[in-house]
């Protein structure tokens, strides 16, 4: 027997041993070699200490024969861990390798040292590059395969050739470059000739925040370790904080995913999702590399800026991303407004959107798209389209049918119930927005253009070639706002229906205090052929100019025809320093065809008629004017030509003519209250007072007529005495107090016959009292 110690050193790494060989003798035919006594010392890592051991004992056999060498033996161990295993190699042929070992339990620290190099090399590789740490409860290794396939540059091992199993806990392990570690995972390895698998049944892992990640049914799988690089899938669970998987979102291996798609510290809720990897087992990976694809559900969910820079809340929602982009759709809150939304965004190039909803009020305050009273009433709409960085796309249909509109665009007036509906494009550019390709139809509406507004929202400008807002309309709407902000308003067109604008007009409505037109400076330019207004009366060849300037009427002109051709002006005059705000006078020699246009009472016939009033401003004040209208008459009024014929029946005749009619009244939210309103003719008088509501639709006045008014009036006009006799300077010893109810298109005149009976200030008892004003507002002095 020959006995020979030998020592080997490689870096930190030594071996002693004493080694023996058995030359063949009477017992045996076969060489016998051995190693046994000495050490082994395998260097720690990371300060670690070093693993020694001191129990060796390997025992082989040389068949020469059979051409075999026998592994009849190897126990190495140092008391507390340890592996052992038996062996041959057959060269008989083509050599082959048939090996068996198994360890005890041990450290992922120890077995990463203690596995030889030679042995599955790709698995080592894996093994000692993802396990940081953990106790492997059992290692097995089986190997039956021709020698050269154990060479990375040989031949695959055949997949019935190799076969490892691993079982280890409290394991903490790196299962993907550039992801956080998983940490007390269990842990499962299996290795074949051509595939490996590891499985992960639940783990912990902290994102570089500190938040906590679950990681469940996690499974590493390299199909086929015969290419090279070979293939290898990732599978996992993850239960985590939305602000957690926020975090992974963004990490380097999987960003383009989202970029910023959600910002972990401005989101909230929890997270269920499946991700699965597919990358090759190299030692370098880039982005390119991975593919990905990550389904996922959320609950609770809410977070800042993630779907058109709005806020998004949802009960559940689904969430799907890979290297294409991602895919969030489900029921969700934009901004506190309930939503259907399907938002694809794709790595390269804009998002597609689809979106259902229906806007009341308030949620289009709460989204900034509040009109004021111009807009009310719910809107269900649908938003189809792409939203870039910089540039985007949407188009938007909405059903108009449940709203209800009051110029929101000069002359469109729209009532619940009447159906319509807008469809456009909206158009995000880095300084503005363009809504263009607008459509809106339905129950006689057609306008047809588009317009831009800047970031402030504020219109830039407007083109509608078709403008059309009540049937029968045809015109064309222009706008532009000029370099020092004023807004140049341009209408044309042959026919246009002002019944909506001038019921508007004629109201004194506030604008609203959020509204952006309240300070708008403009300049309008009108020029129609025919505007269509009340009772079948139109006013022809329309010419007007307008302009305001902060929130004032700087300049008014109007031109037309109403009547038969009978000319009706109206212009903007001062009423001298001291005297009050400037005034607007409107003067017709046809005073009944301008009453019918503008609704305000149906049977007046001819006259000359002198308005004045105080124009529209943006502050909620009153505003005053003043009526005159002479030579008129009233035709169809039953109840004033029994009064004008002392009660007799059947004495309609013509009418009732009147010489002048006067009267004060003030235009306010809506309400146009008139006071001291006088009516002189030579049949009969009359005093008037009262209010019509035009946005309860409402009129409500009441006063006395005085039948032969120029004798019966001059009891009046006597002094003291007149207060008794004839009930005051406008009234007569004998009247008839009357009230007039009902709507402005369909007044009720009722009178009281019985206080013709009572004489002066007797007949007051008798009079209505609707319309009565309490606190009279004297109207400013004329020039």
């Amino acid at each position: 027997m020959l006995v020979a110690p030998f020592k080997i050193v490689s870096g930190a790494n030594r071996i002693t041993l004493l080694a023996h060989l058995e030359p063949p003798n009477g017992a045996s035919t076969e060489w016998q070699a051995g190693f046994s006594g000495g050490t082994i010392v395998l260097a720690g890592a990371d300060n670690e200490p070093p693993l020694i051991f001191n129990r060796i004992n390997i025992g082989m056999r040389f068949d020469t024969d059979r051409k075999r060498v026998l592994l009849t033996q190897a126990d190495i161990s140092n008391g507390e861990i340890g592996i052992a295993g038996t062996g041959s190699v057959d060269y008989a042929n083509e050599a082959r390798l048939q090996l068996g070992f198994a360890g005890t339990p041990m450290s992922a620290s120890a077995l990463k040292r203690m596995w030889p190099i030679l042995i599955v090399p790709e698995v080592r590789e894996w093994v000692i590059e993802r396990i940081e740490k953990g106790t492997l409860q059992r290692i097995e290794v089986g190997v039956n395969s021709p020698v050269r396939n154990l060479s990375r540059k040989g031949p695959p091992i055949p997949d019935d050739g190799l076969a490892v199993n691993i079982v280890a806990s409290g394991v903490t392990v790196r299962p993907v470059d550039e992801m956080p570690s998983v940490r007390d995972a269990d842990l499962r390895a299996r290795v074949t000739g051509r595939s490996a698998t590891v499985t992960i049944g639940q783990g912990v892992a902290d994102t570089p925040a500190g938040r906590k990640i679950t990681i469940s049914d996690f499974t590493f799988e390299v199909p086929d370790m015969a290419p090279k690089p070979s293939p290898s899938k990732v599978k996992f669970r993850v239960d985590c904080p939305v602000p957690a998987a926020a975090e992974i979102l963004a990490s380097d291996r999987i960003s383009d995913i989202s970029g910023t798609l959600i910002d972990p510290n401005a989101s909230k809720g929890n997270v269920s999702a499946v991700i699965t990897l597919a990358m090759p087992v190299k030692g370098s990976l880039s982005k390119a590399d991975t593919t990905y694809t990550v389904a996922a559900d959320l609950g609770g969910f809410s977070a800042d800026k993630l779907v058109m820079n709005q806020k998004l809340e949802a009960t559940t929602l689904k969430l799907i991303a890979n290297n294409n982009g991602y895919q969030v759709r489900g029921d969700v809150k934009i901004n506190g407004q309930t939503a259907a939304l399907d938002y694809r965004k794709p790595n390269d190039g804009d998002a597609d959107i689809k979106l259902s909803a229906t806007l009341d009020d308030a949620s289009r305050a709460r989204l900034g798209l509040d009109l004021g009273p111009a807009v009310s009433g719910a809107i269900p709409i649908k938003v189809i389209g792409k939203i870039g960085e910089h540039d985007s796309r949407v188009g938007i249909e909405a059903d108009l049918t449940s709203l209800k509109l009051d110029n929101i665009l000069p002359g469109w007036v729209k009532v619940p119930g009447k159906s319509g509906k807008a469809t456009f494009s909206v158009v995000k550019k880095e300084q503005s927005t363009l809504f263009e390709n607008i459509v809106v139809d339905g129950g006689g509406v057609s306008i047809k253009g588009s317009l831009e507004v800047d970031q402030n929202g504020e219109l830039m400008s407007a083109n509608f070639p078709t403008y059309a807002p009540s049937d029968g309309d045809k015109a064309s709407l222009k706008a532009e706002r000029n370099a020092d902000g004023v807004v140049k308003v341009t209408m044309r067109g042959e026919v246009f229906d002002g019944r909506g604008f001038l019921k508007s007009a004629i109201s004194g409505k506030e604008a609203d205090p959020k509204s952006k037109t309240r300070n708008i400076d403009f300049d309008v330019d009108l020029k129609l052929g025919a505007v269509a207004g009340f009772n079948g009366e139109a006013l022809r060849s329309v010419d007007a100019k307008f302009s305001r300037r902060n929130g004032v009427v700087k300049n008014f002109a109007l031109t037309g025809k109403v009547g038969r051709d009978t000319q009706l002006t109206a212009d903007l005059r001062g009423r001298g320093q001291g005297h009050g705000r400037d005034i607007i006078v409107l003067q017709t020699n046809d005073a009944g065809a301008f009453f019918r246009f503008t609704d305000m009472y149906s049977k007046v016939v001819g006259g000359q008629l002198s308005l004045a009033m105080e124009p529209p401003t943006v502050e909620p004040s009153a505003k005053e004017g003043l009526i005159n209208v002479r030579d008129f008459s009233i035709r169809g009024e039953a109840s004033l030509d029994r009064v004008a014929a002392g009660g007799a029946q059947g004495t309609q005749g013509s009418g009732v003519s009147f010489s002048a009619l006067r009267a004060e009244f003030t235009r306010q939210s809506g309400q146009l209250t008139i006071r001291d309103g006088v009516v002189k003719g030579p049949m009969i008088g009359a005093t008037i007072e009262g209010s019509i509501d035009t946005v309860g639709n409402a009129v409500r006045m009441s006063g006395t007529f005085v039948p032969m008014y120029g004798l019966n009036n001059m009891f009046g006009q006597i002094p003291v005495l007149g207060l008794f006799l004839g009930g005051g300077s406008n009234e007569g010893l004998i009247g008839v107090t009357y009230e007039v109810v009902g709507t402005p298109g369909q007044p009720v005149l009722r009178v009281n016959p019985i206080s013709a009976m009572a004489p002066g200030v007797l007949r007051k008892i008798f009079e209505f009292n609707t319309g009565k004003q309490n606190n009279p507002i004297d109207f400013p002095p004329n020039n």
